[in-house]
């Protein structure tokens, strides 16, 4: 199970609504997770502990013990990358967004474990090195020269 700060990660539910105000991006920084325009509406209006906001992802810690994990949608993100990059950041209500179910710890986690660990048992347990070369090797004796015997 994936964790962040050593506590596990769960995909949300159901999406949220944020609203953020004029107040959340004029105490925003900056290219700060953990303090972005976002982050501050997300403590405020969901009274989370703690907040990371990521372009694609967005992790909510509240007082559970856990991290809820949401998708950050695409106007949320460009609105972020303007707002870094030193533009204005929109003030309004965004969505924050479910996982979807390709993209839900469950199934990366389930193909890792079994897919991965099946690809390379054999070359695990033989004791081989995993990197293999693709090129062709030449028989011995039929070194490539420039024509007088020496490379």
């Amino acid at each position: 199970m994936k964790t962040v700060k050593h506590l596990p990660i769960i995909d949300a539910k159901r999406p949220v609504t944020l609203v953020i105000t004029k107040r959340d991006v004029t105490t925003a920084d900056t290219k700060e997770p953990a303090h972005c325009v976002v982050a501050k509406a997300c403590r405020r209006m969901m009274n989370a502990a703690e907040v990371r906001v990521h372009l694609s992802r967005t992790y909510v810690r509240a007082n559970e013990g856990n991290w809820t994990r949401f998708f950050t949608p695409r106007s949320l993100r460009q609105e972020i990358i303007a707002f870094d990059r030193g533009g204005k950041f929109e003030p309004g209500q965004y969505q924050l967004g479910v996982i979807p179910k390709a993209k839900q710890s469950k199934s990366a986690a389930g193909f890792a474990d079994t897919t991965l660990s099946r690809m390379f048992a054999p070359v695990l347990r033989s004791g081989r090195s995993r990197s293999v070369s693709c090129r062709k090797r030449r028989p011995s004796g039929t070194e490539p020269t420039n024509g007088n015997g020496s490379l």
